[in-house]
């Protein structure tokens, strides 16, 4: 894999940054209540707080911010959203298109994690209110982010050298090492037999496939195993604060939809719509599909509701969430249609792994506490 250092070096793009922090610092400086008070809190921190602490509504100097996503919030990672996907495209598209998909197939592990992080946070899995913060969108994300750069950056760099797995497993040791100071910050403690059958299993692993996307996706897969850990326990302990009950089968029942419309589409015969049945594009369709049943079973059936805005909009002017099958399907297939002619595959493979990521993270996670029932 070749990284592409000339956007980084960039002078213009060094300042563009530079700029950014200064104005923020700025406005700190000038005008702290209006700012942080009625702007970052309001939009930003306060309906992260809101969500850690299980509220709709908090207060800070008399401010209300309310959980769940806003206009403001919602444009502001949506133009982040954006600029990631052009710093992705710029720096990976130097590289070879396989590398692309193999650090894509890398990441799927930890995505996966993500959303199970998310649902042991929204099960009180994490005590205090900083770190269930980090486990809250878009904080989430942001870890996430950081955890698995890290490791690919660091495979990357040691690629040629004869110690290519020693980035994995300091960070899986460093992990392990950690994890049993952490039962204070913790409802329910690993089992430390589990975590060492985990972390031994994924060290010898890294001494098998040195490559960089391999020694990625095994840290992605260390993470999700402990992650899943709490899950099992969940399903067969249940001792946490909520009592809704489990029902392991709602999972096969979120799945079987995204499952069926996707081997249909598979399996229509007519030429024009071979442009749905590579495997990024079939990949497209099942994620919000995923999504779009975990939605429609979760709010129909469960009462639960939609945080996102434009979502909540549309489900309560249909006063159903199985509008989200069609609109979700017609905006994907629309999507997908345009990319077909697309001579840049790296625009072309980066649009639809956004497309993955925004349709599997969300829908494994509301499938996964709908089973959980929390």
């Amino acid at each position: 894999m070749v990284l592409n250092r000339n956007l980084f070096g960039d002078p213009r793009f060094k300042a563009v940054i530079i700029v950014v922090i200064a104005v923020i610092a700025l406005l700190f400086i000038l005008f702290p209540s209006i700012f942080w008070d009625h702007f970052l809190w309001k939009y930003f921190w306060g309906p992260i707080v809101a969500d850690a602490e299980s509220v709709y509504t908090v207060y800070y100097n008399g401010v209300e911010a309310t959980a769940g996503y806003n206009w403001i919030n919602t444009a502001t990672y949506a133009l982040l959203t954006i600029l990631a996907l052009y710093i992705a495209y710029k720096h990976l598209r130097t590289g070879k298109e396989s590398d692309f998909k193999k650090f894509f197939f890398s990441l799927i592990p930890l995505i996966i994690y993500g959303s199970i992080a998310r649902v042991l946070e929204d099960a009180d899995l994490f005590v205090s209110l900083p770190l269930r913060a980090f486990f809250i969108s878009p904080l989430i994300y942001v870890q996430i982010f950081l955890l698995f750069i890290s490791v690919v950056l660091t495979a990357v760099l040691l690629e040629k050298t004869k110690t290519k797995n020693l980035g994995t497993i300091f960070a899986i040791v460093a992990i392990t090492i950690v994890i049993p100071f952490s039962g204070s910050f913790l409802e329910v403690g690993i089992n430390p037999i589990y975590l060492v059958l985990v972390s031994f299993m994924s060290i010898l692993l890294t001494f098998k496939f040195r490559s960089w996307h391999h020694q990625s996706f095994i840290f992605s897969l260390f993470l999700l195993l402990l992650a899943l850990y709490y899950v099992f326990y969940w399903f067969m302990v249940e001792q946490w604060s909520y009592t809704k009950g489990t029902d392991p089968v709602i999972l096969l029942c979120c799945l079987a939809i995204p499952f069926a419309v996707a081997l249909v589409i598979f399996l229509i015969p007519f030429r024009f719509t071979e442009f749905l049945k590579d495997k990024l594009s079939l990949g497209s369709i099942f994620a919000q599909m995923l999504d779009a049943s975990a939605t429609y079973i979760g709010i129909d059936f469960f009462g639960y509701y939609e945080k996102h805005v434009l979502p909540s909009f549309l489900i309560g002017a249909s006063e159903s969430a199985l509008v989200m099958f069609p609109i979700k399907l017609i905006i994907v297939v629309l999507v997908l249609y345009l990319l077909k002619d697309e001579k840049d595959a790296w625009i072309n493979n980066i649009i639809k792994m956004m497309i993955i990521i925004f349709g599997l993270a969300p829908g494994t996670r509301d499938m996964l506490r709908i089973a959980m029932g929390v």
